[in-house]
């Protein structure tokens, strides 16, 4: 899995978003079992909104927006860091519990 961040400036204003791209098999594996860890990332202009997204489920038109760049930058960073983090945690799991198994009575 990767994350792209997409950057722009309108009417003055610094915009971030975030989208989940090259999900693997594998990924979409572990998300199944374990679900897909959340971010909390902002969407809207001053005074934003922060809401839980699953990471493999960020996309462009949750964009956040900022009065300048350095805010814009540390938001980016903030959140590359958790979904990092979070992913590296899901990707370090394993399933030591899934089974089929006969019981003889």
């Amino acid at each position: 899995m990767k994350v792209r961040v997409n950057r722009f400036i309108r009417g003055g204003t610094y915009f971030v978003s975030f989208q989940s791209i090259d999900l693997t098999p594998d990924d979409a594996q572990r998300f199944e079992k374990f679900g897909a860890p959340a971010v909390r990332i902002s969407v809207g202009i001053q005074p934003k909104t922060v809401v839980p997204v699953a990471i493999s489920s960020l996309n462009p038109s949750q964009t956040a927006g900022f009065n300048n760049e350095d805010d814009a930058k540390q938001y980016e960073e903030r959140v590359s860091n958790e979904v990092k983090a979070l992913y590296d945690g899901i990707r370090a799991k394993q399933d030591q519990f899934s089974q089929t198994r006969e019981v003889d009575l």
